[in-house]
């Protein structure tokens, strides 16, 4: 008897001090904008810093803050060779090579052809992420095993707060978005329960310098051909309507 009662304090203890350790792991600390600033700029740099790079995005909605099970659910990628680069996001191709920019609607069978642009996050200060900041009304930072999650408390708008998880290596590992009101569930149902949806989107499977096959990730060819001076969808995309917004430069 005295070796079980002896064995159950020892549980109990362990149990106790696991309890401690992950209520300590998991403390809230507060966070100024210029440090959150900082951690949004070296989080950035190796986006900028990494010429070529590939991973996985998922998008999920949840119907509110604490449900597990997603709603809705589109997994996609992000493909860069320096200043050429594929995403496949939430049913949307975006694809940018040397001459053109082409976005690719796969719902609405829409293709816009643009000029290319420079990579948003490739101009971003730290002045830019204060810039950013100025709407939250508190930044909190903890400790989920080996990666920090910067939580930040919206004043006002659409978001109550959303949640920046960076993992031990810098990288960023998740952004879930969590809405300020309550929304209907079902749009098209005047009786229909209100809820508080939230929005993940997870990135993972980072690959560092990939070898791309130009042709088919970033070549232009894929979608349409150059005609004289007009653009025409082909192959598969043959029955999408081409938008041409390009712009001459002199």
């Amino acid at each position: 008897m005295q070796f079980k009662i002896t064995n159950n304090i020892k549980l109990l203890s362990f149990l106790l001090f696991v309890l401690f350790s992950t209520v300590q792991a998991q403390k809230a600390e507060n966070v100024d904008k210029a440090t959150m600033a900082k951690v949004f700029e070296q989080m950035n740099n190796w986006f900028k810093n990494t010429p070529s790079y590939s991973m996985t995005v998922t998008h999920a909605s949840y119907e509110n803050y604490t449900t597990t099970v997603p709603a809705d659910k589109a997994v996609g990628y992000f493909k860069k060779d320096k200043n050429n680069y594929h995403s496949f996001l939430i049913g949307i191709h975006t694809i940018q090579n040397g001459t053109y920019k082409i976005v690719i609607d796969t719902a609405e069978k829409m293709m816009i052809v643009a000029n290319p642009d420079q990579l948003v996050w490739n101009s971003y200060t730290t002045d830019d992420y204060v810039l950013l900041l100025k709407s939250c009304a508190a930044i909190k930072v903890s400790s989920t095993g080996h990666d920090k999650k910067y939580r930040l408390e919206m004043k006002e708008g659409p978001l109550a707060y959303y949640e920046v998880v960076i993992d031990e290596s810098g990288l960023l590992k998740e952004i879930n978005s969590y809405y300020a009101k309550a929304i209907k569930k079902n749009e098209d149902d005047k009786n229909s329960p209100k809820v508080k949806p939230r929005v993940s989107i997870v990135f993972s499977g980072y690959k560092k310098n990939p070898i791309f096959d130009y042709k088919k990730e970033f070549d232009e060819s894929n979608y349409f051909i150059k005609k004289e001076k007009r653009l025409i969808a082909t192959g598969s995309f043959k029955n999408f309507k081409l938008n041409d917004q390009r712009y001459i430069v002199n």
